[in-house]
């Protein structure tokens, strides 16, 4: 951000929160983005919210060119370039590789159905993971559907 990157949360649906105290991350990140505009002490300028079921957001996921993406506090870190999430990370296993390479706006279905083997299961591990985090930009990059805290 020092550096003229901007700082957008995402959350892909604001009304998740979980089945387990661990999955608190998600709406006390809201909360935290809304009271502070901050995400982890990293000052945000805007937010991209709600995006899990909205084509319009998909679209513009699938359009953006480049950013790093950031969840659960830099638990897990990807980059984005030309709307596709590019990731090699081990699996649920010590011998299972994920190797990503796809949409962004597709990321939750991959990794419930293809990673985590579907189901409500499958759905949990999902959001646990990708629900929210913080989206960094550089300077001249645009996402449309970004809007105030």
């Amino acid at each position: 951000v020092a550096a003229g990157w901007r700082a957008i949360y995402v959350n892909a649906d604001t009304n998740w929160h979980g089945r387990t105290s661990t999955d608190n991350e998600h709406s006390y990140s809201l909360a935290v983005a809304r009271d502070a505009q901050t995400y982890y002490d990293v000052p945000l300028s805007g937010a991209f919210l709600d995006w899990e079921h909205d084509d319009a957001k998909h679209a513009a996921m699938d359009a953006l060119p480049f950013g790093v993406l950031v969840l659960r506090g830099g638990f897990h870190v990807v980059a984005v370039g030309d709307g596709a999430v590019h990731e090699l990370a081990h699996g649920e296993g010590p011998d299972q590789h994920v190797l990503y390479d796809d949409a962004w706006s597709a990321i939750l279905d991959v990794y419930e159905n293809d990673v985590y083997g579907g189901g409500d299961e499958g759905a949990h591990k999902a959001h646990a993971m990708w629900n929210s985090g913080v989206l960094l930009v550089p300077p001249g990059v645009e996402l449309d559907g970004v809007t105030g805290l």
